[in-house]
């Protein structure tokens, strides 16, 4: 996966947000008894492989938070841009939704 972002759009106000967990972190390891254990360094990106790699039938939940006035109708759009291994050509997902106001409940 080389980017996952969304766009939040409502009334002529547009936002960008992109998504935190994208890349992979980096690591660590200690000895643990006659053990070797890999410990994540969420601060760093791994420096040898630093996009997130997902294998065919695999699923990601990413989220995001961010703010919007509460009555707004907001059309959410996310797009991931990804690559297969060891090929030149890039390929590209989206997928939208409506989001509506909570209904005040009396």
């Amino acid at each position: 996966m080389h980017d996952v972002s969304a766009r939040i759009a409502y009334g002529d106000h547009s936002d960008e947000v992109r998504f935190d967990g994208v890349m992979r972190s980096s690591w660590q390891t200690e000895r643990i008894s006659n053990t070797n254990r890999a410990i994540l360094d969420w601060k760093t990106s791994s420096a040898h492989s630093p996009l997130l790699k997902l294998v065919p039938d695999e699923e990601i939940e990413l989220t995001a938070l961010h703010k919007v006035p509460n009555n707004a109708v907001c059309q959410v759009q996310v797009g991931l841009i990804g690559q297969r291994l060891r090929s030149p050509v890039f390929a590209q997902w989206k997928c939208s939704a409506v989001s509506f106001p909570q209904e005040k409940h009396s």
